[in-house]
């Protein structure tokens, strides 16, 4: 399971950021939107932009790693905690067998 860390503290390392300019930066500011606001929009615009394939592969590089990192205060919410959670909920997709024939559930 991936951990959330913050990221450029003094003695944290090991982790893969996930920080403006990458890929999974939130784009949508704190100091703009506020906290919760911010990371609202951010879980809209990945519900918005990705299809479940497109959400897979795009987080495909985080799927392995032991955490992510951003410089949020570690006790306060996070964009990381969105992406904490569809790591999870890919995870776990990925261990659902869905039968394609409806008879075989029966």
């Amino acid at each position: 399971m991936v951990k959330r860390v913050q990221a450029r503290k003094k003695g944290v390392t090991g982790y893969k950021s996930v920080m403006r300019p990458t890929q999974w930066g939130n784009p949508y500011s704190v100091a703009v939107h506020g906290r919760k606001n911010s990371i609202k929009l951010y879980e809209n615009w990945i519900v918005n932009t990705k299809s479940f394939e497109e959400l897979q592969e795009w987080l495909k590089p985080l799927m392995d790693v032991e955490a992510i990192g951003c410089t949020c205060p570690i006790d306060m919410p996070c964009h990381a905690d969105v992406l904490i959670n569809y790591i999870d909920f890919v995870n776990m997709t990925l261990f659902i067998e869905i039968p394609l024939d409806p008879a075989e559930v029966m």
